[in-house]
C-alpha cells in the first residue's frame, strides 16, 4: 500500500497522465465557450462587459445623465433618552448636517434626498383651494419665534407621515423596548393599520439623508474619505452625547477600503518579504524566488488595468 502524501499522489498521477488531463481541460472548456452567449451580467457598470452591452449602456448614460451612481447614506439616531426627531434643536442640526453634506467634494446635490431637500414636499390645499406645494423644512430653517417654530415642526411631522413613499425612506421607528417599528405589516402590506401603529405606539428616533456623489471621486478617495471623517467628527464633538451618527454606502465603503490599505501598505512589504525568504529557503535559487513573484504582480497589474 502506498504510504505517499496525497498531494504528492496526485501530482504523479497528473504528470503521468498529463496529455490525458490536458485533452480533459480543452474538451470542457471548449463545451463551455458555446455557453458563453448564456452569461447574463446585469446592473454593473464595472463589469468586464463591453460599453455595447445594453445593460451597461443603460446604467452609463443614467448615472452620466442623472447620476445616483454612487450612493450613501448617512443616518442621524437619536440615543434613547432624546425623545424624537420633531424638535427645534434636531431638526436646525439636521438642516445644517444636510447642507454640510451636499458641499462635500463631487457631490451631486441636486439628488439628495432629506427631510430638509428642497424636493421634500408635503402636497396640501391652500385657502383657495388650490394645490399647495411646501418645503417640508423652510429653505431659511426654523423661524426664531417659538410659536411659528412650534407650527413649522406640526407641519414637518404631518407632512412626512403623510407621504407614504418618502416616510420609509427617511424615517425610522423604535418601541419603548428600542425594538425597530415596521411601518409594514407581517405581509410586507403598507397598510393604513401597521402605519397608524407605528405613529401611536412608536417614536420617531431616526432620519436618514440619502447622498449621491460623481464617479471623480473614484480618484479621490484619500482625499474624499478624509473630509467626511472630518465633518463627522465635528458633529460628533457637538452632538455625539446625544446623536448617533451612522455611514454606509458603496462610496464610503471602497474609501473606507482604500483608505484602510494606505495605511496598511507596510504590511505588504512584510508579507512579501517572508514569502520571498519561504521561497529561497525551499528551493535555494533567487530565480525560483523573484519569478513567482513577478509573475502574480503583472497579473494584479493586467487584472486591475494599472
Amino acid at each position: 500500500m502506498d504510504k505517499a502524501p496525497v498531494a504528492e499522489r496526485y501530482a504523479r498521477f497528473v504528470l503521468r497522465h498529463r496529455w490525458a488531463v490536458i485533452l480533459f481541460i480543452f474538451f470542457f472548456t471548449g463545451i463551455g465557450a458555446f455557453y458563453i452567449k448564456d452569461v447574463n451580467l446585469r446592473n454593473d457598470p464595472d463589469s468586464l462587459l463591453p460599453l455595447s452591452n445594453r445593460y451597461i449602456a443603460t446604467n452609463l448614460y443614467n448615472e452620466r445623465h442623472y447620476g445616483m451612481g454612487n450612493v450613501m447614506v448617512w443616518g442621524l439616531k437619536l440615543k434613547h433618552e432624546q425623545g424624537d426627531i420633531f424638535q427645534p434643536w434636531f431638526v436646525n442640526m439636521l438642516t445644517e448636517f444636510y447642507r454640510d453634506v451636499s458641499k462635500l467634494a463631487f457631490s451631486n446635490p441636486q439628488n439628495f434626498a432629506g427631510l430638509p431637500s428642497p424636493k421634500m414636499r408635503h402636497l396640501g390645499l391652500s385657502r383657495e383651494g388650490g394645490l399647495d406645494f411646501k418645503r417640508l423644512i423652510p429653505a431659511s430653517g426654523l423661524s426664531s419665534d417659538p410659536g411659528k417654530q412650534r407650527q413649522q415642526i406640526k407641519f414637518l411631522k404631518n407632512g412626512i407621515q403623510a407621504h407614504p413613499v418618502l416616510e420609509p425612506l427617511l424615517v425610522y421607528y423604535e418601541d419603548d423596548a428600542g425594538n425597530k417599528c415596521r411601518l409594514v405589516d407581517d405581509n410586507g402590506v403598507l397598510s393604513s393599520a401597521s402605519v397608524a401603529h407605528a405613529h401611536d405606539k412608536c417614536t420617531a428616533r431616526a432620519t436618514f439623508i440619502v447622498g449621491d456623489f460623481s464617479d471623480g471621486l473614484k480618484d479621490q478617495y484619500l482625499s474624499w474619505i478624509k473630509a467626511v471623517h472630518e465633518l463627522q467628527s465635528k458633529y460628533e464633538q457637538r452632538y455625539g452625547d446625544r446623536v448617533e451618527f451612522i455611514i454606509s454606502g458603496e462610496p464610503y465603503f471602497l474609501a473606507a477600503m482604500v483608505e484602510e490599505v494606505w495605511d496598511k501598505a507596510w504590511l505588504f512589504g512584510v508579507s512579501l518579504l517572508i514569502i520571498l525568504l519561504v521561497l529561497w529557503y525551499e528551493f535555494q535559487h533567487w530565480n525560483c524566488s523573484v519569478f513567482p513573484l513577478l509573475g502574480v504582480g503583472i497579473t494584479i497589474v493586467l487584472t486591475l488595468g494599472l
